[in-house]
């Protein structure tokens, strides 16, 4: 019963994917067949709106399915718990000795910790979680970097795929707005003028076009610009709900950079592919740069750059009185 259960779930999954498809399919035909096709008049403008409704369109689903697509990041290997490990713990050897000798071992930089100060162990999946890890109770995995589970793309929010899930709400917000700035005149002008040349039926699902973008507009906007805010602070969103345990203690924005720093590590570090659904983010998923060590990192130069100097300065004196 239980597995009928779990195929009926994952079936059922998929209703927000094919939701969103079919609205998107919707509203193609709305926009390039009754607005650009009957509505607008002047033939320069219909292939201007259409070709630039296209660009939007395809950047907007090739976001999106890349995210539906690419398969949340999971820990490695090294952060597994092998037979002899398994063997350990069975013969009484804490959890946290094993795990000790696991980083040890792997030479593995884990600085996260749990409540109690230890490092934090998945017992469903056996593995190490490295910094930022979670397990994911829908998706039944532990991921990388985990930020949330979506159910408008059935997959887990992660390191493999967060660059594309931002790139799917930016998107989304054009798209969104472009249609419903582009079909707001025929909207007006079928509430003030009382003869339209146009069915019943068109007239209705023009207007409705315009509620539909509209409001997905409105309510993609609030979420992309969380998110921004999120990555400016590098932050995911279970991270901005519950300061991050440290070894050293608790640090909401212990992995902030500063925001160009922040925005490379999720965008990568070149500019000219940001605006691509590709993932190139910095790093492997496992491991973060620290504020902590940054800040320690900079306060060493300057410490050494002041020394350089002050050998300067007291050379040059010495140098003048000689």
């Amino acid at each position: 019963m239980g597995r009928v259960m779990r195929c009926v779930f994952r079936f059922v999954r998929w209703f927000p994917v094919v939701f969103v498809t079919a609205i998107v399919g919707w509203s193609y035909y709305t926009f390039v067949v009754i607005v650009c096709a009957t509505l607008v008049e002047d033939v320069a403008t219909k292939v201007m709106y259409i070709i630039f409704y296209h660009v939007f369109a395809i950047l907007f689903m090739l976001s999106y399915w890349v995210t539906i697509l690419t398969n949340p990041a999971e820990p490695s290997d090294k952060y597994k718990l092998t037979e002899e490990d398994e063997e350990d713990l069975q013969q009484g050897i804490s959890v946290q000795t094993v795990l000790e000798q696991l980083v040890s071992k792997n030479n593995l930089k884990v600085y996260t910790r749990n409540d109690e100060g230890d490092f934090r162990f998945c017992k469903k999946t056996r593995v190490l979680k490295p910094d930022r890890c979670h397990y994911c109770s829908i998706s039944q995995q532990c991921v990388l970097k985990m930020d949330h589970f979506c159910p408008w793309v059935n997959s887990t929010v992660g390191f493999s795929n967060y660059k594309s899930f931002l790139l799917f709400l930016l998107y989304t917000e054009i798209y969104t707005l472009y249609v419903a700035l582009t079909v707001l005149p025929y909207f007006i002008k079928f509430w003030t003028e009382s003869e339209h040349d146009q069915s019943e039926g068109d007239r209705i699902q023009t207007m409705f076009l315009f509620f539909v973008a509209f409001l997905f507009a409105l309510g993609v906007l609030s979420l992309f610009g969380m998110h921004i805010y999120l990555v400016l602070n590098n932050m995911t969103t279970l991270e901005s709900s519950r300061a991050t345990i440290f070894y050293y203690g608790k640090d909401k924005k212990g992995f902030s950079l500063g925001w160009r720093h922040n925005l490379r590590q999720v965008f990568g570090p070149s500019p000219s592919k940001w605006l691509l659904p590709i993932n190139n983010s910095i790093g492997d998923g496992s491991s973060f740069p620290l504020r902590r060590f940054e800040n320690e990192s900079l306060h060493l130069l300057a410490v050494r750059s002041a020394h350089v100097e002050d050998g300067f300065s007291s050379d040059q004196g010495t140098n003048d009185q000689q």
